[in-house]
C-alpha cells in the first residue's frame, strides 16, 4: 500500500499472510509498496478497523534521518489475538496500536482503562498467611505478565513468584513453593503496563503493603510427643491443625492446673465424634500427642502472637503453684530463647529477678526409639514446637500470669 498525500485513512482491509501487514516509511525516495510521505509536513495516517494478522510483522513505522517523526495511528485494529505481548512483538517503530479490537469485526470499541476493584491482602494487613496467593480483582479481564507486577521485601524483589489468571479479571500472585518469609512486610506494585484485552493500560500504578504472619511447626514421631504451638494459629481447631495427619493420631491431651480437681486433663480423639473436651490448640500450652505412624510428620501453619486492631488481645494464661504444662511463646522469628528470657513473666520483678519455678522438664521425641525426659536449666534454651512441664513454687492457691517473654537479642 502506498500514497503520496498526508493523512490517508486505511480502513476495512484484511492484511494477512505477508512479510509485513502495513509499513510506513518516511523518506524522500522510497517507492511502492510503501507509503511515501516525502518531505511534506505530514499528519499521521489513520489505520483503523482492519484485520492485520498472520503476517511475519504486523505494523512497522520507519523515519529516515532529517525527516519529520511520524507515528502511525494504528489503533482499533484486529491483530489476530488479544494477548498484549504477542501483539507488541508484531509492532516495530513509532506505531500507536493501543487499544486494539478484541474480536475480528471490531464492532465494540473499548477505550476504557481497567480499574482495580479489590485486592487481598488489604493495605497494611497483618497476620497474612505467607503461603497464600495475593489476589487482585479488576473491573474487566486483563493481560498480566510477570514484568507488570513487583513483589518486594526490604527493597529486594521476591524470586520465583508466578502469575495466574492472565486474560481474566481475577489475577493471582503465587508465592514461591516455600512461601514468603514470616513476620515480614511486603510491598506489591501493579504497574501501568498492565492492560485490558483491548490494550488500554492501567491509568495509575497501584502500590500497597502487608505483613505476613508468623507460623507454628512441630514434629510428630511414632509414640508419645510433647509439643506446643509457638504462635496462636489463624485457625485454632484441633482438626484443622492435624489436617491429614489426624488418621495417625490416637489422642491429644492437654493439662490445665487452674481447672477444678479431676478436670485438669482434656482430650481430643480424632476417631470420636463425641466426648472430646479438647477442641482447640493455641500458643502457651503444651500437648501430649500419641502418634501411631512409623513415618514422622511435620505439622505447620500460619499464626501470630500480636495483631493490630480492636478485640485482639495478646495471649497469656494463668498458671498455678505445682506442675503446669506449657509451650514457648515465639517472639518474632526467634525460634528459641533461654528459659530466663522466655519465661520472664514467671520471675520476681525485683532484682535479681529470681525465678518462681524450681524445675523445667522437656521430653525429647526426635528419635522414636529413644525418647526421654531431660531437665532444662535457666540458661538453657527452650524451643517453639516443644512442650514443657514447669514446677512453680508457692502455696496451692498462688497464681501466676504466663505471657510472651523476651528474646535473647
Amino acid at each position: 500500500m502506498f500514497g503520496s498525500a498526508t493523512g490517508n485513512t486505511i480502513t476495512g482491509n484484511t492484511l494477512r499472510n505477508n512479510p509485513i501487514g502495513i509499513k510506513l516509511w518516511i523518506s524522500g525516495a522510497q517507492t511502492t509498496p510503501y507509503i511515501n510521505w516525502g518531505t511534506d509536513i505530514t499528519t499521521s495516517p489513520q489505520v483503523h478497523n482492519n484485520k492485520i494478522y498472520d503476517n511475519i510483522s504486523g505494523a512497522e513505522s520507519r523515519n529516515e534521518t532529517n525527516f519529520p517523526i511520524m507515528v502511525m495511528d494504528a489503533t482499533h485494529n484486529w491483530w489476530g489475538t488479544t494477548v498484549g505481548n504477542t501483539i507488541a512483538s508484531q509492532i516495530s517503530g513509532p506505531v500507536d496500536y493501543r487499544p486494539w479490537c478484541t474480536e475480528s469485526t471490531c464492532t465494540d470499541i473499548d477505550n476504557d482503562a481497567p480499574i482495580i476493584d479489590s485486592y487481598i491482602p488489604a493495605d497494611n494487613a497483618v497476620g497474612v498467611n505467607p503461603t497464600a496467593p495475593i489476589t487482585i480483582t479488576f473491573s474487566e479481564p486483563v493481560n498480566v505478565a510477570i514484568s507488570d507486577i513487583a513483589l518486594t521485601t526490604g527493597g529486594n524483589p521476591v524470586a520465583d513468584i508466578t502469575i495466574s489468571g492472565s486474560g481474566t479479571a481475577n489475577i493471582s500472585i503465587v508465592p514461591p513453593m516455600a512461601g514468603l518469609l514470616n513476620n515480614s512486610t511486603y510491598t506489591v506494585t501493579i504497574k501501568t503496563s498492565t492492560a485490558d484485552l483491548a490494550g488500554n493500560n492501567l491509568a495509575v500504578e497501584k502500590i500497597w503493603s502487608f505483613t505476613t504472619a508468623g507460623s507454628y511447626s512441630f514434629i510428630l514421631t511414632n509414640g508419645w510427643n510433647l509439643v506446643s504451638l509457638g504462635v496462636v494459629p489463624n485457625n485454632t481447631s484441633v482438626a484443622t491443625i492435624l489436617g491429614s495427619a489426624s488418621g495417625n493420631v490416637e489422642s491429644i491431651w492437654a493439662y490445665d492446673a487452674t481447672k477444678s480437681e479431676g478436670n485438669e486433663w482434656s482430650v481430643y480423639r480424632p476417631d470420636s465424634s463425641t466426648g472430646n473436651s479438647l477442641l482447640s490448640m493455641t500458643a502457651g500450652y503444651g500437648y501430649w500427642v500419641n502418634y501411631t505412624n512409623s513415618a514422622s510428620v511435620t505439622l505447620s501453619g500460619p499464626g501470630n502472637l500480636f495483631l493490630a486492631g480492636g478485640q485482639n488481645t495478646p495471649p497469656s494464661r494463668t498458671l498455678e503453684a505445682g506442675w503446669n504444662l506449657i509451650g514457648y511463646y515465639q517472639r518474632g522469628s526467634s525460634m528459641s530463647a533461654s528459659a530466663d528470657n522466655a519465661l520472664r513473666t514467671l520471675k520476681d520483678n525485683s532484682s535479681p529477678y529470681s525465678p518462681w519455678w524450681s524445675m523445667i522438664l522437656n521430653y525429647n521425641n526426635s528419635d522414636p526409639i529413644n525418647k526421654y525426659f531431660s531437665e532444662i536449666h535457666n540458661s538453657d534454651s527452650i524451643f517453639a514446637g516443644q512442650g514443657y512441664w514447669i514446677l512453680l513454687g508457692g502455696k496451692a492457691s498462688d497464681e501466676y500470669i504466663y505471657a510472651p517473654g523476651q528474646t535473647d537479642l
